[in-house]
């Protein structure tokens, strides 16, 4: 969906561009990518057609902030495209919904239809080009606006601005009825406590009769579905001998798919109703431990890496003297190109740099082995010996909440360092999953400063002018969530840690019992959110007709993804689980993603049944191969 967008985007603005330049200026080489921010080149007025046409022509990249559109020739597109990346300078969903939502609405006022929901079905993955129209668009947009569920009006109210008495009174009851009990697993709890966290106890102080009547006829069919897995998740926990099938199986994934429902229509009415407060930036301070210093700045973006990006701009030529622990987000060190990476905090060269750059839980599961960082003995190590040094360390809390014990032990360690003026102490973190407890409705980055001021004045006037582009109705969505669930976060991250950990028990027992192709990558984080498993050297030698010592690393990743692809993804499909086959973290339900050289599962909050079968599908894959019961195409 975010990549359909995001293409939607670029097929938009691309259209805008070549409407104003002769035909075929931008078929010569370029690709055109929407960013919020620029990357290279010349940045040119929209009204410049000529310059533009004769950078084109020179084959120089180009930047046109009107748009918000880069120009970049095609031989240098893969580059480029990492960069974008790992910069954060690609614009966020939420600005290419903003644009596609206007071109949509253009269509239609226009009488072009087709043209609305060719783009809907783009965004959608439903056609390879928006250009390409369905004969039958016309029957979509018919249905669309004749839904009954999507559309409940009486006579006399605007549905675009009001809804009636009755429905917000079926609102309201349906939401009373929506109450956890005991014996309910987590993922129904959990979410059933975020939802009233974020609403509040009466549902009609948020969604009244001036709410659309569209948003409560949807928000009604929504409770609705979420009621009924609910009770039949509790008959189906009551019944005398429980049914794991895959109706069950698939509850939490439709249990979970609606809750984001909900809170997409919690982020639309908050921005509707207008409401204000708690800021984001009391929002994050209001999560720190007790009695431990305030931060001196807060920066928040659409994204984590553009974070990181203005954090590195701000320290200027110590950006140039970088240490990385092992194990960082793999899109970090891009940013920091001459940095030094290092196996652990007490590495003798760390204490030569300026900028050290670590996540005490480390979020990279293409490492074959991980080990956690202790950022108070990297801190020990840095100052001990030389109470003069001065240095600036970034800490990625992604896998992290601020009110855990631990971050409270950072900041009471660096205390003294930051008083002196030696350090320079910044949180940064990733909101998009356990900000919205696995809703990734949002992208956002977070940055708390730590400092004295005088010492570092320089990197705070940078910063100063650091521009939080988070969009408003983005802001105040994290900031409700974090205001009023801040302790139901730090749960569901804590059950999402036992679920990792029972996890990577169930499957090292299960591929530890005989002959198996897989094996579990060794980890001692025992706090991570996530575990990994890669095939066998000697099967992989097997794979490819080598010795062991002839394998390459390439050799390792082609014989991973064969599995994964022909074998791991097939097999829990077929036993309909509910696992999915997305690279990332965080959500209510388990997902694996290939990682080169091996597989990353990243537990969600099924209950235990569910682990159970996922251990017992992927090592029985492993038993297979390992038995030549199945032929790997390699």
């Amino acid at each position: 969906m975010r990549t359909g967008l995001w293409e939607a985007t670029a097929y938009i603005l691309k259209k805008r561009l070549a409407d104003l330049l002769k035909p075929g200026v931008l078929d010569k080489g370029f690709y055109l990518v929407p960013v919020s921010a620029p990357y290279r080149g010349s940045s040119l007025k929209l009204e410049e057609v000529d310059s533009v046409t004769t950078a084109i022509n020179a084959k120089s990249n180009v930047y046109i902030p009107s748009l918000g559109v880069q120009l970049i020739k095609t031989s240098d597109k893969g580059a480029i495209d990492r960069a974008l990346g790992a910069e954060g300078l690609r614009k966020s969903p939420a600005e290419c919904a903003a644009i596609c939502a206007d071109y949509i609405a253009d269509k239609i006022r226009s009488g072009n239809e087709g043209d609305a929901i060719a783009l809907i079905q783009y965004v959608m993955g439903l056609n390879a080009d928006p250009s390409v129209k369905d004969s039958k668009n016309r029957e979509v947009l018919d249905s669309l606006v004749s839904r009954p569920n999507t559309l409940i009006a009486s006579c006399g109210v605007d549905p675009v601005r009001q809804s009636s008495v009755e429905a917000v009174e079926a609102l309201s009851s349906r939401y009373a009825s929506l109450e956890p009990e005991h014996g309910d697993p987590f993922h129904i709890t959990h979410n059933l406590q975020v939802m009233k966290g974020l609403i509040g106890k009466d549902i009609t102080a948020l969604f009244d009769v001036a709410t659309p009547s569209f948003v409560s006829a949807e928000l009604l069919d929504v409770l609705t579905t979420v009621a009924d897995l609910v009770t039949k998740t509790r008959a189906g926990r009551s019944a005398r001998y429980p049914s794991q099938n895959d109706a069950s199986n698939l509850r939490v994934e439709k249990f979970y798919q609606a809750m984001q429902r909900v809170h997409h229509l919690c982020r639309f009415q908050f921005d509707w109703k207008g409401l204000s407060g708690p800021s984001l930036e009391e929002a994050l301070v209001s999560l720190l431990p007790r009695l431990t210093s305030k931060p001196r700045q807060v920066l928040f973006a659409p994204h984590g890496l553009s974070v990181l990006r203005a954090l590195r701009d701000a320290l200027g030529e110590d950006a140039d003297s970088v240490g990385i622990l092992k194990g960082a987000y793999y899109e970090t060190p891009d940013l920091f190109p001459s940095a030094t990476v290092v196996d652990s905090v007490d590495a003798p060269e760390l204490r030569k740099k300026k900028v050290i750059v670590l996540e005490p839980h480390p979020n990279n599961a293409a490492e074959l082995e991980i080990h956690p960082h202790n950022v108070c003995a990297l801190l020990e190590s840095l100052f001990t010996t030389n109470k003069e040094a001065s240095h600036s360390v970034i800490v990625d809390l992604t896998l992290s909440h601020l009110s855990e014990p631990d971050v409270g032990a950072i900041l009471q360690c660096a205390g003294g360092y930051i008083l002196s003026g030696n350090l320079n102490l910044v949180f940064v973190q990733s909101g998009t999953k356990f900000y919205q407890s696995g809703m990734d409705l949002v992208n956002v980055g977070t940055a708390l400063v730590f400092n004295d001021g005088s010492s570092w004045e320089k990197f705070n006037q940078a910063l100063a002018g650091f521009k939080n582009s988070l969009p408003p109705e983005d802001r105040l969505y994290i900031a409700r969530m974090l205001g009023a669930n801040g302790p139901l976060l730090l749960e569901y991250l804590e059950e999402i840690r036992r679920n990792t950990a029972r996890m990577r028990k169930l499957l090292g027992q299960k591929l530890s019992a005989g002959s198996n192709a897989l094996t579990l990558c060794h980890s001692t984080d025992k706090e991570t959110v996530y575990l990994a498993f890669r095939p066998k050297d000697e099967f992989v030698a097997r794979m490819r007709s080598k010795e062991v010592g002839e394998l390459t690393t390439g050799d390792r990743a082609k014989v991973n993804q064969a599995i994964y692809l022909q074998c791991v993804i097939p097999a829990l499909r077929e036993a309909e689980l509910p696992a999915v086959d997305r690279t990332s973290f965080g959500f209510n339900v388990t997902n694996l993603g290939e990682c080169y050289t091996t597989v990353r599962i990243t537990p969600g909050i099924e209950e235990d049944m569910l682990f159970k079968c996922y251990s017992a599908v992927i090592a029985s894959v492993g038993v297979i191969l390992q038995n030549e019961r199945f032929v790997l195409r390699v």
